[in-house]
């Protein structure tokens, strides 16, 4: 008897520990500040989680092509809700446009009953100074995986709440936090994402698995 209690408390503390280590980008050690930061400290690469609203992000080659999407910004929008309303069906909202190599990465919402968070990318044109908007693309099966990571999150809408609030109280606990909202809106193209969690299912060797991580 008392090893099969000592065992379930080995498998408590074990549990805790790896629930700690995979939500250890969220720690703080005081109780968070209700400060806004200076745009400076906003730009320090060591920002706090909660402060991080994806600003500064970069990709290579970005230092050449983000003016080009800056002054093609209204265009890039415009083909890029006109793509997925064509090609999937969905209204999208375009919350970040990132300069890459010869290329614009475009950070965009789904608009309806199915919620998730994906990205697409529009060439450019370095020469000419401009977008190549007939040639926008995605990477593969990309889509499809947000697409499926947010009819999920539907199905088991009850089990992600469940989940979502048992991590949220946790955190309240223990003085840790989440993603910045914006930073969810602005750099992460990956499925149905919550502050602290996100839902994508992967296509792996023909067959599909869900993943949730923090």
């Amino acid at each position: 008897m008392r090893s099969d209690m000592l065992i379930r408390k080995r498998a408590i503390v074990i549990c805790l520990i790896t629930l700690l280590l995979l939500l250890g980008g969220c720690f703080q050690l005081t109780n968070p500040s209700t400060k806004q930061p200076s745009r400076a400290e906003a730009l320090d690469p060591f920002v706090p989680v909660q402060y991080y609203s994806g600003e500064g992000y970069t990709l290579d080659g970005g230092e050449v092509t983000q003016p080009i999407a800056d002054e093609n910004l209204p265009e890039i929008e415009e083909v890029e809700k006109r793509f997925f309303k064509d090609k999937y069906k969905t209204d999208v909202i375009v919350h970040n446009v990132v300069g890459a190599n010869n290329a614009a990465t475009l950070y965009v919402e789904a608009v309806g009953e199915v919620s998730f968070n994906t990205f697409a990318i529009i060439p450019k044109d370095i020469t000419k100074e401009e977008v190549v908007a007939d040639q926008i693309w995605v990477e593969e099966d990309q889509v499809e995986q947000a697409i499926s990571g947010g009819i999920n999150s539907l199905i088991y809408e009850e089990e992600i709440s469940n989940l979502h609030t048992f991590i949220q109280e946790f955190a309240e606990r223990n003085n840790l936090v989440g993603f910045n909202e914006k930073a969810l809106e602005n750099v992460r193209g990956t499925g149905f994402s919550t502050l602290w969690l996100s839902y994508c299912v992967y296509k792996v060797w023909r067959s599909l698995g869900s993943q949730i991580y923090f």
